[in-house]
């Protein structure tokens, strides 16, 4: 049996707990919660198989960047999965800017638009430096297709072959 970790990341407010629980409605097991069930598989305390199911062969983890204030290394994550042998999909949240800066503002995680779109600008080239010029399997989630259109986000997802 294939075991594969979908890691869903991008900066806070951009969509990641939503596109986690599609993937969650679609079988993954996981949680869309802030505090993670893998965390504790992720930074050492636990193995993986006394975390996840014996009958779950596809996991979703999700992080917002940063998490919990902090910019985890993504590689050092990825390769603690594919050393528990699952095949690892990584799906960058990407989301319209104006829309993202203002959820940001909303949620208070910047005091303003300006303040928000610089910390979006760095989060997205954060993860791209730490990620995507790393490993081959990311891919950009469009979250405005599951807002608007969870059929499109389903075949979106389906040409990944995550679902």
């Amino acid at each position: 049996m294939r075991k594969i970790m979908v890691f869903v990341i991008g900066p806070e407010s951009a969509g990641t707990r939503g596109t986690t629980q599609l993937l969650i409605d679609n079988g993954y097991w996981g949680t869309n919660e802030h505090i993670q069930p893998l965390d504790s598989f992720v930074y050492g305390n636990e193995k993986i198989e006394k975390i996840v199911p014996e009958t779950s062969d596809r996991i979703v983890f999700r992080r917002s960047v940063p998490h919990a204030k902090k910019f985890e290394d993504l590689h050092i994550i990825d390769t603690l999965f594919l050393n528990a042998g699952y095949t690892t999909k990584w799906l960058i949240v990407i989301r319209d800017l104006c829309e993202l800066a203002s959820s940001k503002v909303a949620r208070k995680h910047s005091i303003d638009l300006n303040q928000a779109t610089f910390d979006i600008m760095y989060q997205y080239t954060w993860i791209f430096d730490k990620l995507v010029i790393k490993t081959s399997n990311v891919f950009f989630f469009p979250f405005t297709y599951y807002m608007k259109r969870q059929g499109k986000a389903i075949e979106v997802l389906k040409s990944f072959e995550i679902i």
